[in-house]
């Protein structure tokens, strides 16, 4: 069985934790999956969950599905080892991210991946045959800056010069939601 935690707020609250400790108990997962971005709210309450199932005896995989270079830079990369060697297996997007980690130290296995669509669901898709009409982008994310969504409505803008009819929806919520 494969678990993941479910949290809100920065370090999860108490509840969250307690909520967590529970369903490990209970529900004995051979492995917990984390997804947290490199970044210090994220990589704070993650690190919390993943010493705690480690404690517990279970395998924890950490996703990095977020690697902010900018954070990169200030992260104190002793205190991000100590952490991310403790779990059993680290999945990145992009080859430089695990260059980045294993020359700061982390030293768990560490596996490039994809982002998680199954390939069965465009596997009929031929972007050939859709022609020119574009009519909607969809977008699900966080409304937040780090999350990249000004760049997206950037690039709506420029696709919309061509494609007058497209239109963009973004579902989400977020700090930056009434500026967008």
């Amino acid at each position: 069985m494969l678990f993941g935690p479910v949290v809100g707020g920065i370090m999860g609250g108490v509840s969250d934790i307690l909520k967590f400790i529970i369903k490990i108990i209970f529900f004995k997962p051979d492995i917990v999956l984390l997804n947290p971005s490199l970044g210090t709210s994220a990589l704070k309450r993650d690190f919390l969950f993943l010493n705690i199932a480690v404690l517990l005896n279970v395998k924890v995989a950490v996703f990095i599905h977020g690697f902010n270079l900018e954070y990169s830079q200030t992260v104190d990369k002793k205190w991000l080892c100590e952490n991310l060697n403790k779990a059993s297996l680290i999945l990145v997007l992009a080859s430089s991210f695990r260059e980045y980690l294993k020359s700061w130290g982390v030293t768990s296995s560490i596996c490039l991946t994809t982002t998680k669509v199954d390939d069965a669901l465009v596997s009929d898709f031929d972007f050939n045959s859709r022609g020119t009409i574009l009519g909607n982008i969809l977008c699900v994310t966080r409304v937040e800056k780090e999350k990249g969504v000004y760049e997206s409505l950037d690039a709506f803008h420029l696709l919309k010069q061509k494609y007058r009819d497209l239109t963009f929806t973004l579902v989400g919520d977020g700090k930056e939601l009434p500026a967008v």
